[in-house]
């Protein structure tokens, strides 16, 4: 959810032409990241809450793609918080998978 804020927060300072570009594909993977993982939280046994928590790797990932285009051309500083926060996004949505695996 952390990590939802910042996105917000900092595509609010991108280029009035990239509010419905960058920004907006930006802001809408950050959110599918807590959405998957609330879904699969909700479902009942353990890999239908494994089947919510791999769909968020993907947007997890598409994120990081998009912050460092965004940083690439300028929008954001290289070493933008919210880069730091992605990674530890990704420790903290592998560590439960794993856990849910190995059970």
């Amino acid at each position: 959810m952390k990590l939802v804020e910042q996105v917000y927060g900092l595509t609010e300072g991108f280029p009035r032409h990239e509010r419905c570009g960058l920004a907006s594909q930006m802001q809408r993977a950050a959110v599918w990241v807590p959405s998957n993982i609330a879904e699969g939280h909700a479902r009942d046994t353990k890999p239908e809450y494994l089947s919510g928590l791999t769909p968020a790797r993907g947007p997890l990932a598409e994120l990081e793609a998009q912050l460092i285009i965004a940083a690439r051309v300028k929008y954001i500083p290289a070493d933008a918080p919210t880069l730091a926060s992605l990674k530890r996004c990704h420790r903290l949505l592998h560590g439960p998978m794993g856990s849910v695996r190995r059970r």
